[in-house]
């Protein structure tokens, strides 16, 4: 199965009386998320704890090479994974908020197709990307395209647990490169940056899941990774 599907609708969002009514004024409803108590983000701008990515990095090899943090936020990503000795490329949407040890490029991951150049020197992608709509769906979707076209060797998406549980995502886990999923057995926090917040008690799963073209993850998917914690 391959990905080359159209992303109009990230360029078109869907006109707002078909969207979905909030429970509470301040509280939206994220279908990957349920209602919440607290405002959403703007921009969904959810820095991930450097654990989060450690735990990756130590039960999981990328190809070595360079790294493109599509979402890269503030940068927190890009930092452990240069700390664990990876080249990185860094981008987002919005760079306003980026204090990472690179410069960042402002660009849409979305908007960039196979004969672009900026695919030249890239080997992996690794992110927690937007869940806003669709976005996390796409990005998906994109890693897999450039990886069928031969551009990047792999990709792992920071995802609720529960991400892959979903019928219509099912392309995804039944495509050849999917290899697994790294389960957090701790809860991430999202307003850990926040000094003026209580802290928070977290109460969704997430996962690293993994998808990998190298010979040696060949074997089709499977369950590779044990459960981890920090």
């Amino acid at each position: 199965m391959r990905f080359t599907r159209d992303y109009d609708e990230y360029y078109n969002p869907v006109p707002e009386a078909k969207k979905s009514k909030p429970l509470k004024e301040h509280a939206p409803v994220d279908p990957m998320y349920g209602a919440s108590n607290y405002e959403r983000e703007e921009g969904d701008r959810y820095w991930t704890e450097p654990w989060v990515t450690g735990v990756l990095l130590r039960s999981y090899e990328p190809p070595k090479g360079r790294v493109w943090e599509p979402a890269a936020g503030r940068g927190d990503i890009v930092g452990v994974l240069q700390d664990f000795g990876y080249e990185t490329f860094a981008s987002d949407i919005d760079m306003s908020g980026y204090l990472g040890p690179d410069p960042c490029a402002e660009m849409n991951f979305l908007s960039y197709g196979p004969r672009d150049a900026v695919w030249a020197d890239i080997n992996s992608v690794v992110t927690n990307p937007p869940y806003k709509g669709k976005l996390a769906d796409q990005f998906v979707a994109q890693a897999l395209h450039l990886m069928e076209e031969g551009l990047t060797e792999a990709a792992a998406f920071l995802l609720r647990a529960e991400w892959n549980h979903a019928k219509k995502r099912a392309e995804f886990f039944d495509h050849e490169f999917y290899v697994g999923e790294i389960v957090l057995r701790k809860r991430p926090r999202w307003d850990w940056w926040y000094a003026n917040k209580p802290e928070s008690a977290p109460r969704h799963n997430f996962s690293w899941f993994i998808w990998d073209s190298r010979e040696e993850y060949s074997v089709g998917p499977i369950q590779k990774f044990q459960m981890v914690d920090e």
